[in-house]
């Protein structure tokens, strides 16, 4: 391999699995993966923990997956984790897997599943990434088996599923992460804070198992200490403001339509709210109590009315068929008692706050993936024993009704007209609904409108197939142009190729609103987005405008109207890049605690109506507010010190974003083409206006604009320059050309962490350049680094196959400690937090001291491993100007150079013969051991220069000797540390450049 193409692979495979930029440059990845700043500051900041424990909490679309999977990958990569456990909710154990496909791991996959865990067992668990539900690695039969095995890393998405007091928590939280203080482990949740305290803080204690776990640790000390250390958050305005200082995330419209409603319309829903009251109030006043069954049941009819005309027939149809069957079997008269358990569960769960895996309460779905309709549906029916006969009556004449809507439907015209709006402008549309018979109502309405090409549909029937899923998502991607899904599309799918969202109802709920909002609204969108909620102009649908929407969504946010395209009106909320309101898992109102889920919500409605619903969203606005002033003085969350941040990365970094990143790798992937191109390797490029295109013999033309692909191309190019030229016996010495003289050394240091028993793990590797000029030193790091590079490969003169480097010691001294300073720096900076945390929580007896964990100052050291290459560049006019030196000087640069020469070839072991005097070079040296003459011109320079001149017969005994004929350039002989540069064959390997009819300049 030539010397400067090894050099540089060198220098690429360390920051391929050290430099947190190149962490997330992985060449496997098709699509390729663009790293952005924040993510490569949280790889920094864990850049020496062992183990690594922490909460990666980034808002909605941050990338928080990739984030956990290229940092899995540096693990992997450096030894430290072989056995890897990811658990998830079953609806990403697609995407997880397509993931770490995309990243190069899918010979290492392996799926828990029920039927692959009897043969795991059986083998032992051997090393893999296990891929898991994580609703079936809590039960027993599958824990016990999974607990006992010797996990490097624990992998939980959506951690805040980690409840407090859960079977999950216990299990997963506990079982497989507190008890196991030394696992490397990564939690990622959007909402790490679910407004309780104390469910925030029992996952923050299995995270750091040392703490003295208390109501104490709420409080501001307690919480910024973890901040950079346990838990990490960014949003899109950080992004955006402070970290690439540019739009990443585009602007996003949250924008309410009001649709004009028919008289069939108005009176469906008007008497449905009727009927649901009533039926509250009868058993209120007969039995003193509403019933959890019929609470949940009037919300239930209430939602999947308000949903679509064909999800009410099927549940009240259903409701009047089952109570006949259910009458003829009846044997006694049937209580609330058995049915207000199941209906506690249901409430907490489909009307809790986001979809959630509804398997954790109901054993029988096991791992299926069901949706509400399943499960609403089959509880209305076993509780349509309760209905009367005028109830079946009424519910008759309903059904009727929303028969008669299904043919002329305000809301799913409306759907379509802003469809077809927004498929004209080359948009793609996402369609959320609740339930899955209204995706197959919408789903077939769309394709008789569009045609069955342009529209998919996404819904737990999709899921359970994985091979379909993928297909659909395909589809979407390529061909379709509209998705009409369900909420199991809502939670941690990547669907930023579309940019609008129309939800076919109203979510009462702000977190599955922000998360089907995140499926489009996250890096990689170049659009700005628009979320459309669609609302009748019914009461019913005004008053949760009115009141849910203005007042809790639009929290804290301008809001205005406009008029609409195809309804009434459009109730605009400016999101500015803000996250919805933090999400409560209770509030108080009076003495009384209140849940807070769509059940409540919408009881409290069907009971009291607009009113008691307004009071009831004041009361959780005010705790939001009261909430979120909490936060900000217990500065619980993250806030970002832009300067801190700034330093911190141009420390540890070495390039200011991704950005520049790529321009210097495009800088030296053309240097590389162009070197490549004057070593005979066939690989064209042009660049136009800025843009790069790459085309290889026998290849298509390829687009180099991302850092992934031109990293790809680098790496392909150094692998074809193994091919020409000779392989290097020492440290690759590269001369450039340049308009001043200087040097510049790089070497690897390494920071190593040492363990109790003298153990060295290495934690961090980085290339050095110092750059010595006129006994200057002076740190030379990333970017700058690679653009010196680039420069000498630019300006290449030739590549020395032998020299000496004998460095004086007060430079060497100067060399080593710029090198430990720079190590040290390292170690403090990125140390600082943690050690502060454990320091100032141990010094309060929060904290046990005890604990092995790294970084601690005392037990990381660096070190200058090697010297990776030298690249010298030299002056043409410094060299020139020696060149003119009286002739009395010449003779004794010229003595004091072949004296150097002679001993330098008998310290090589070869016997050297000074023929100066007689032939037409000045020494004849023979290796006894191999038999190789050399013919060897020797040339003495008083400076640093590296020109050489030949005259006419020297020239001629040079083309004559061809790879036998060498050129010893010995400079620096006024500095009394002479040293020697030797060049094989220099016609063929240096520039010639006629400067006399007799004399040939030899120049870099």
């Amino acid at each position: 391999m030539l010397p400067h193409f090894t050099l540089v692979r060198d220098i690429l495979e360390i920051y391929e699995n050290h430099n947190p930029a190149f962490v997330f440059i992985i060449p496997e990845a098709n699509p390729p993966i663009v790293p952005y700043l924040h993510q490569i500051e949280f790889t920094l900041r864990i850049l020496l923990r062992k183990p690594l424990r922490v909460f990666i909490a980034d808002e909605i679309g941050l990338g928080k997956t990739i984030t956990a999977l290229a940092i899995l990958r540096r693990i992997w990569n450096l030894g430290f984790g072989r056995k890897i456990l990811i658990a998830v909710p079953r609806i990403l154990l697609s995407q997880w897997i397509s993931e770490l496909r995309r990243l190069g791991f899918g010979h290492w996959i392996k799926r828990i599943e029920r039927d692959t865990i009897d043969q795991l067992i059986y083998e032992g668990f051997p090393d893999g990434i296990y891929v898991a539900s994580m609703d079936l690695i809590k039960r027993d039969r599958y824990f016990s088996e999974i607990e006992k095995v010797p996990w490097d890393v624990v992998i939980v998405d959506e951690a805040h599923k980690l409840g407090k007091g859960t079977e999950r928590f216990n299990k997963i939280g506990v079982g497989l992460i507190g008890n196991f203080p030394d696992r490397n482990v990564i939690l990622l949740s959007a909402t790490p804070h679910r407004g309780d305290p104390k469910d925030y803080l029992c996952r923050i204690s299995i995270l750091d198992p040392y703490l003295e776990a208390g109501d104490y640790l709420d409080n501001i000390s307690f919480y910024s200490l973890t901040h950079n250390v346990l838990i990490f958050r960014r949003s899109k305005i950080d992004v955006n403001e402070i970290y690439e200082k540019r739009k990443v995330f585009t602007d996003c419209h949250l924008e309410a339509i009001v649709i004009p409603a028919t008289l069939e319309e108005e009176d469906f829903h008007r008497r449905l709210v009727s009927f649901l009251r009533t039926k509250l109030f009868e058993y209120y006043y007969k039995i003193g109590e509403t019933p959890r069954a019929i609470g949940l049941l009037t919300a239930l009819i209430f939602k999947r009315a308000s949903s679509s005309p064909f999800a009410a027939m099927r549940t009240l149809e259903n409701m009047i068929h089952k109570r006949s069957e259910l009458l003829k079997q009846l044997k006694a008269p049937p209580t609330f008692r058995e049915f207000d358990q199941k209906a506690r569960s249901i409430a907490n769960t489909v009307f809790g706050l986001g979809f959630d895996d509804y398997s954790e309460y109901y054993d029988e779905y096991e791992e299926e993936s069901i949706e509400p309709d399943e499960v609403l549906n089959e509880f209305a029916e076993r509780c349509s024993i309760f209905l009367t006969d005028n109830d079946v009556r009424e519910l008759t004449k309903l059904v009727d009704l929303a028969k008669t809507i299904s043919k002329r439907d305000s809301r799913l015209g409306a759907v379509k007209l802003l469809v077809d709006k927004y498929l004209r402008e080359g948009r793609k549309v996402i369609i959320f609904t609740e339930y899955k018979d209204t995706a197959k109502y919408v789903y077939k309405a769309l394709i008789e409108e569009f045609g069955n090409r342009r529209v998919v549909k996404l819904t737990s029937d999709e899921v359970r197939n994985e091979k379909l899923l993928e297909r659909i998502r395909r589809r979407f991607e390529q061909e379709a142009d509209c998705m009409v899904a369900t909420d199991v599309a809502s939670e941690g799918l990547n669907l930023q190729v579309a940019s609008v969202v129309i939800n076919y109802e109203a979510p009462w709920s702000p977190v599955k609103l922000e998360q089907r909002m995140g499926r489009v609204w996250r890096l990689g969108q170049v659009r700005d987005v628009i979320i459309h909620t669609v609302f009748l102009a019914i009461d019913t649908d005004r008053d949760v405008l009115d009141i849910l929407y203005r007042k809790l969504i639009a929290l804290g946010r301008a809001i205005g109207t406009k008029k609409s395209p195809v309804g009434e009106e459009v109730v605009v909320i400016n999101m500015h890049g803000e996250e919805l309101p933090l999400p409560l898992g209770e509030f108080t109102k009076g003495k009384r605690k209140i849940r807070l889920t769509e059940h409540a919500l919408i009881q409290e409605y069907i009971r009291g109506g607009r009113e008691a619903l307004s009071d009831l969203i004041e009361h959780i606005v005010q705790t939001i507010r009261k909430l979120r002033e909490d936060l900000r003085r217990f500065n619980v969350l993250p806030r970002i010190d832009r300067e801190r941040t700034k330093r911190l990365i141009e420390l540890g970094v070495g390039f200011s974003d991704s950005r520049e990143l790529f321009e210097v790798l495009k800088t030296l992937l053309k240097s590389l083409l162009n070197n490549a191109k004057q070593q005979g390797i066939d690989i064209q490029f042009k660049e136009e206006e800025g843009k790069l295109m790459v085309i290889s013999s026998g290849g298509a033309p390829i687009k180099v604009d991302d850092c992934t692909t031109v990293y790809k191309m680098i790496k392909m190019l150094l692998r074809r320059g193994a091919f020409t030229g000779e392989g290097l016996k020492t440290i690759p010495y590269i001369v450039a050309r340049d308009a001043r003289e200087g040097e510049l050394r790089i070497y690897e240091i390494t920071i190593y962490w040492l363990d109790k028993e003298g153990n060295e793990y290495v934690l961090y590797k980085e290339p050095i350049g110092l750059y010595l000029e006129e006994g200057y030193v002076r740190v030379v790091r990333g970017a700058e680094l690679l653009k010196l590079i680039s420069k000498a490969i630019d300006n290449l003169a030739f590549t020395a196959n032998e020299y000496t480097i004998e460095t004086p010691e007060e430079t060497k001294l100067l060399i080593f400690s710029k090198l430990k300073t720079v190590g040290q720096e390292i170690v403090r900076k990125l140390s600082d937090d943690f050690i502060r945390y454990r320091k100032n929580l141990a010094a309060r007896g929060w904290r046990e001291s005890d604990d092995e964990w790294c970084p601690r100052v005392r037990r990381c050291t660096s070190k200058p491993e090697r010297l990776m290459g030298i690249i010298r560049f030299t002056s043409i006019t410094a060299a020139r100007r020696e060149a003119r030196i009286d002739l009395f000087t010449k003779k004794l640069v010229e003595r004091e150079a072949m004296k150097f020469a002679m001993k330098y070839e008998i310290e090589q072991g070869r016997k050297p013969i000074d023929v100066s005097d007689k032939e037409h070079y000045d020494i004849l040296s023979r290796d006894p051991r191999k038999g190789v003459v050399r013919y060897i011109e020797v040339k003495g320079h008083k400076g640093p220069s590296l020109i050489a001149e030949l005259s006419e017969y020297e020239y001629e005994i040079a083309k004559e000797k061809g790879d036998n004929y060498w050129l010893y350039i010995v400079h620096s002989i006024a500095t009394g540390n002479p040293q020697l540069v030797a060049i094989r064959n220099p016609l063929k390997n240096m520039k010639v450049e006629v400067i006399e009819s007799r004399k040939y300049r030899l120049t870099p």
